[in-house]
């Protein structure tokens, strides 16, 4: 049997008086792919914020890696790569200099590694964030996710905007790298 890697129970969270999360309950099983599903405005943007510690429930409980969000959202982001529906970077920096100012961040960050998604993903080192395609993009944001080797992945619709081919690509190869990393992956 194995263990759970995020556990959510009776979560609720409204906006004013439209609730978005209304007794939410599961349990995802580690080295696992789960596909968060629902409509525009359902709550999974809510329900992952809330897993990363960047909101407070209004009630109900939730796990991630063995951590309380709330409590210690620091050792959950550490446990978590996170990739935004739209995730902004400092548009500014060269690709090679974002990759380095992030791995600041993390005390497990491994560079050959990074360096490896680099190739793999045909992103260009010395290229501007600014003038990457909309594709480069979620690439880019996939490598800053993953190179430190996170046991937990949160992709939140990572591929909005992509056209069809390029999100069923994008979604396959991005699975099959977690699953033979033995990651899980929340969608």
């Amino acid at each position: 049997m194995s263990e759970t890697a995020i556990s959510i129970s009776d979560l609720h969270f409204s906006y004013g008086r439209k609730k978005v999360l209304d007794g939410v309950n599961l349990e995802v099983p580690e080295g696992s792919v789960f596909g968060f599903l629902g409509r525009n405005g359902a709550g999974k943007t809510t329900a992952i914020q809330i897993l990363l510690g960047l909101l407070s429930p209004q009630s109900g409980r939730c796990s991630v890696g063995g951590h309380d969000p709330q409590a210690d959202a620091v050792a959950v982001r550490r446990a978590v790569g996170y990739v935004a529906e739209d995730q902004k970077m400092y548009d500014w920096m060269r690709v090679e200099e974002i990759v380095h100012w992030t791995s600041s961040f993390y005390p497990t960050w491994d560079d050959a590694y990074a360096q490896q998604l680099l190739r793999q993903f045909d992103l260009p080192a010395q290229g501007k964030v600014k003038t990457l395609s909309k594709g480069q993009n979620t690439r880019l944001a996939l490598l800053l996710a993953l190179a430190h080797r996170p046991r937990i992945v949160i992709l939140d619709d990572p591929t909005l905007g992509l056209d069809p081919i390029a999100r069923k690509e994008f979604l396959r190869s991005v699975i099959t790298l977690l699953q033979a990393e033995g990651a899980t992956v929340f969608f």
